[in-house]
């Protein structure tokens, strides 16, 4: 889903400071897991430069 404002991500509280490095505020990186209107699972990197819970294939396994 599109977020180019960040509104979605600001409401979920998900954004940082990247100002420093990028110059304005970023996403976190995060995953949403939804069944229909029901969000089942949210994954939420600790640091936002690596991903090592929302990778494709760790997503893929609670998907099964």
């Amino acid at each position: 889903m599109a977020d180019d404002k960040g509104t979605f991500t600001s409401a979920l509280g998900l954004m940082f400071d990247a100002t420093p490095k990028f110059g304005a505020p970023r996403s976190r990186r995060y995953v949403i897991i939804a069944d229909n209107d029901k969000v089942e699972s949210i994954f939420i990197e600790e640091e936002p430069s690596k991903v090592t819970i929302t990778d494709a294939e760790t997503i893929l396994s609670h998907l099964t």
